[in-house]
């Protein structure tokens, strides 16, 4: 896990949550806490939000259960691999 979406969600094509055609959008897991987290911080780090604030937002929904390795997760995610 070195900054990249994993194989499942890059099958579906994560860079597609950006477009306006395809709102409303729900994004859940299980808890709707990790993996959703890192979902949509990287969605925010797409939309050029600062990570202070993205982390702000993990933070806020993850409460107790945040953790560093997702916030890694997210400051490594490489948003010129994405598709636009």
């Amino acid at each position: 896990m070195q900054g990249t979406l994993c194989e499942h969600s890059r099958g579906n094509n994560p860079g597609s949550i950006e477009y306006v055609n395809n709102h409303p959008l729900l994004i859940h897991c299980r808890r709707g806490k990790h993996r959703t987290g890192c979902l949509v911080g990287c969605l925010r780090k797409m939309q050029r939000w600062y990570l202070s604030s993205i982390f702000d937002e993990y933070q806020r929904f993850a409460g107790a259960k945040a953790r560093v390795s997702d916030q890694r997760f997210i400051e490594r995610f490489d948003v010129s691999s994405s598709k636009r």
